[in-house]
């Protein structure tokens, strides 16, 4: 499933401060592991969205330019849908995507992210490394005051024991 590097729309994109939150973790389980929860998607309901929260549907097509949508649920219920496209895909290391894009790199009615994901193996545990794009810095403001480092923080802990029951 490796796709050539020159196929990603924003491989090793520059960090914006102004724009761009990110995130170094280091997940307890081993990289493969680690991508199959990130890519799979009876893996990722169990993990996407920090609990109370759920994820009761995912779409993966897993290629650059295919279908990622996920929809997210809060416990009373109310849904919050996103669609975009996978722009990296670099098996078991890079794992991009955007809700600027639909399927195919068809252009998406609104934006809020775009999402790049690197994995480094160390032995027994995978360094996760996270980089969110916005295009203005209200929206890079939203997502940091709607919990960005809790939030992702908390799923990259679900992610992880995923990974280690696999």
């Amino acid at each position: 499933m490796h796709n050539n590097l020159h196929h990603n729309l924003h491989n090793n994109s520059p960090v914006n401060k102004d724009l761009d939150l990110t995130l170094d973790l280091v997940i307890a389980a081993p990289r493969e592991k680690v991508w199959q929860a990130l890519t799979q998607p009876e893996l990722i309901k169990q993990w996407f969205a920090p609990k109370p929260y759920t994820t009761p549907d995912c779409r993966v097509d897993l290629r650059c330019g295919g279908e990622f949508y996920t929809l997210m649920q809060s416990p009373d219920g109310e849904q919050y849908p996103n669609s975009g496209c996978f722009t990296q895909v670099c098996e078991p290391e890079v794992l991009g995507w955007t809700d600027a894009l639909s399927t195919d790199f068809r252009p998406a009615a609104q934006s809020f992210m775009s999402v790049q994901i690197r994995l480094s193996d160390h032995e027994n545990v995978t360094g996760y490394h996270v980089h969110v794009m916005h295009k203005n810095s209200d929206d890079k403001q939203r997502h940091e005051s709607m919990g960005f480092v809790e939030g992702w923080t908390q799923c990259a802990k679900q992610l992880e024991a995923v990974a280690c029951g696999l």
